[in-house]
């Protein structure tokens, strides 16, 4: 359940656009893979966050299908994603569909994501109105 929950607060901070909780989810020396790019370390991950966050208007991030296999004090999940994300430049919504693969460790404060591995089966614009 605990890991559930880091993959929740994750999405939920992506959701909410909050990058310093969204690099939390992230062991100090954690490492993201995601786009053919790999970053390491929390800090680093952060900053790729607030670039990745400057260039959205609105983030909708779902992650479900949770597969997590525990051993000891590590631990491997798999989640599929499905993302709806909008810039503030382009009408379109944008769906992006993915899988993330992760490699978990238990800290003293609890799991965080040793590497987060992101990978995109299919990605498109399509017309859509974002209501608020």
């Amino acid at each position: 359940m605990a890991i559930r929950s880091l993959a929740d607060l994750y999405s939920d901070a992506a959701n909410r656009r909050d990058v310093k909780a969204m690099a939390a989810v992230y062991a100090e020396d954690g490492e993201l893979v995601a786009f053919g790019q790999a970053y390491r370390g929390r800090g680093t991950i952060e900053q790729v966050f607030v670039e990745t966050m400057e260039r959205l208007e609105f983030v909708n991030q779902i992650c479900g299908a949770g597969v997590i296999q525990v051993d000891g004090d590590r631990a491997t999940s798999r989640w599929t994603v499905t993302e709806f994300t909008k810039r503030p430049d382009n009408e379109k919504l944008q769906l992006f569909l993915g899988t993330y693969e992760d490699e978990l460790v238990r800290t003293p404060h609890g799991w965080r994501f040793a590497r987060r591995m992101l990978s995109r089966r299919a990605q498109t614009r399509f017309e859509g109105v974002l209501r608020r």
